[in-house]
């Protein structure tokens, strides 16, 4: 017995230092890029009084749309909260609430695999045990170990060296990210050949095998919580690149149905059609679910469209007054 209380004193006490250590470390470019985007888009949704829209999702929204040409089609105020799509589900809707409130409208744009219920990646325990330890309140009992201990001494060194060495990239820097959370990287000049095949290669997405009947707990969980603190929901397909079998393999539009179905189950109205948000090949970025610069244009009129169809005749529908700026940067 006493051999057990010293145990649990032991993990106790190494938990402590460990947690308490954590901040000081240096996250990889990939997390510090995370930690440095939410705090520009969270910081442009609180500066917003008014009813706003917000638009939640992985990468592919963070890339995908311009939330200041939505906000002057719609002329509504319009923040992108796109991020990570390896945070998953249920951190990225968890973490969607404290930037929302009454009279606000919830977008959720979140890609196809993060409507399947999955363990917490290494991406979403070693962002949360560095940035975000409070989550872990609300993470699912199971769940919690991993964001506690989510990152292993292993990973925190591979970072540590990462670090030493400068990145060049110009893709993924806070710098090209404006005020309202819209990317402005990934103009013509920026895409490589060896992007350019890859877009050729992208296979269709897994046909994920849901029923209209399903519904993902965080999902179902974010809505209640939505529509109980007066917060409007909708959902609007992904930006990815299109195949020719999502128009005939039988699979593609049970899976679109069962999305449709499960949404709408929900009270989520479900805007547009899978194809409207359909990428060409010369509108990709670096991978299927990321748009480049000609891309998002035409993925932001397509979500202005779906969002108020009369926002091509310049009518009012959601919010008043000035669109918040801008497409300027500012230093991170």
């Amino acid at each position: 017995m006493r051999q057990a209380w010293l145990t649990l004193m032991v993990v106790v006490v190494l938990t402590a230092v460990w947690e308490i250590a954590l901040p000081w470390a240096r996250p990889s470019y990939e997390i510090a890029w995370i930690q440095a985007i939410y705090a520009r888009k969270e910081t442009a949704a609180a500066r917003i009084t008014e009813p706003k829209v917000v638009l939640i999702g992985g990468s592919a929204t963070h890339f995908g749309f311009s939330a200041e040409q939505i906000g002057h089609e719609i002329s509504a105020q319009v923040v992108n909260l796109g991020t990570h799509a390896g945070l998953g589900a249920d951190y990225i809707l968890a973490r969607a609430k404290r930037s929302l409130k009454r009279g606000d409208t919830a977008v959720l744009v979140l890609e196809y695999h993060l409507l399947k219920d999955s363990a917490p990646t290494d991406i979403a325990s070693s962002f949360v045990s560095m940035f975000d330890p409070r989550y872990a309140a609300e993470a699912k009992a199971a769940e919690v170990p991993r964001f506690v201990w989510g990152i292993s001494p292993q990973r925190l060194l591979s970072a540590t060296v990462q670090r030493t060495i400068p990145y060049t990239s110009p893709l993924y820097r806070v710098e090209t990210v404006t005020e309202l959370g819209d990317e402005t990287a990934g103009s013509n000049e920026e895409i490589t050949p060896a992007m350019r095949a890859a877009a050729r290669s992208y296979p269709p997405i897994p046909a994920l095998n849901l029923r209209s009947d399903w519904s993902l707990p965080s999902i179902s969980s974010f809505v209640q919580w939505a529509h109980a603190d007066g917060v409007t929901v909708k959902y609007v397909w992904p930006p990815m690149v299109g195949r020719s079998a999502y128009a005939t393999d039988p699979r593609y539009s049970e899976l679109f149905s069962a999305i449709r179905g499960t949404f709408e189950g929900l009270a989520v109205p479900v805007l547009g059609q899978p194809a409207d948000f359909f990428l060409g090949e010369d509108e990709l970025l670096d991978t299927f679910y990321h748009a480049n610069q000609r891309g998002r244009l035409r993925m932001s009129n397509q979500l202005a469209r779906v969002l108020d169809p009369r926002a091509d005749d310049g009518e009012l529908r959601i919010g008043s007054g000035a669109v918040a700026p801008s497409t300027r940067t500012v230093s991170p």
